[in-house]
């Protein structure tokens, strides 16, 4: 996973509101969200109003849904699963290793590292 999918994960476990306010036009952007939507971690949000889905508002009813900012996408619980799990990670811890030249040249003749 690349550090702007991480990002743009984030976002969305922990706001409200659109990432990039609702900006995804950039490739790298909307290939995130494809393979969110794709892998179950991000779903789309419906923005239908009440207008466009047919209903009638009820009289003396306050409706707030058409003030605050509707997000196109909101967080699955497959993906709040994986931020947890990202939040678990734990640091790298420095560590040293001492190799043999002849060691060192048969790993990378093998293609190792």
């Amino acid at each position: 996973m690349s550090p702007l999918q991480i990002e743009i994960l984030l976002h969305y476990n922990s706001r409200v509101d659109d990432y990039r306010n609702g900006d995804h036009n950039a490739p790298a952007v909307r290939e995130a969200f494809d393979w969110f939507v794709r892998e179950l971690l991000l779903e789309p949000v419906a923005t239908m109003t009440l207008c466009k889905a047919g209903l009638k508002p009820e009289p003396g009813r306050v409706y707030f849904a058409e003030k605050l900012p509707t997000p196109k996408y909101r967080v699955t619980e497959r993906g709040r699963a994986y931020v947890e799990s990202l939040c678990m990670t734990p640091l790298p811890q420095r560590r040293e290793v001492w190799v043999t030249p002849e060691r060192v040249e048969r790993i990378h003749h093998q293609g190792g590292t």
